[in-house]
């Protein structure tokens, strides 16, 4: 998309200006790189949660919620696409994280 956009800019712009326009958006480019780059660098990691405080007690007990689970969540983005496969694969007796791709609003659920 990237280059039809600049073949249709290169139509209508001076070279000075089409080479301006070709440098900003490089110059983006590698920008929104090195922002993914740091932000994957940043991703939450289970050392940075604590260990559930007991063994839980029903369904909506905290506890449920390891810190493998908790840096999942906090590291879940609702962009990511879910296949049918990996939906099919879910287990009935471990918690699942979803979102509402409205909203992002992320959930953390049980089957169980």
């Amino acid at each position: 998309m990237r280059q039809d956009t600049l073949d249709a800019a290169e139509e209508d712009m001076s070279d000075d200006e089409f080479d301006a326009l070709q440098e900003q958006l490089d110059q983006q480019t590698q920008q929104a790189e090195e922002e993914a780059a740091e932000a994957e660098e940043a991703q939450a990691q289970p050392e940075d949660f604590d260990e559930p405080t007991g063994e839980p007690t029903d369904a909506s007990d905290p506890n449920w919620v390891t810190p493998e689970l908790a840096a999942e969540f906090e590291n879940y983005r609702c962009s990511d696409d879910i296949s049918l496969d990996e939906r099919a694969d879910w287990s009935d007796d471990e918690p699942i994280i979803t979102c509402n791709p409205d909203t992002g609003a992320t959930f953390l659920s049980a089957l169980f």
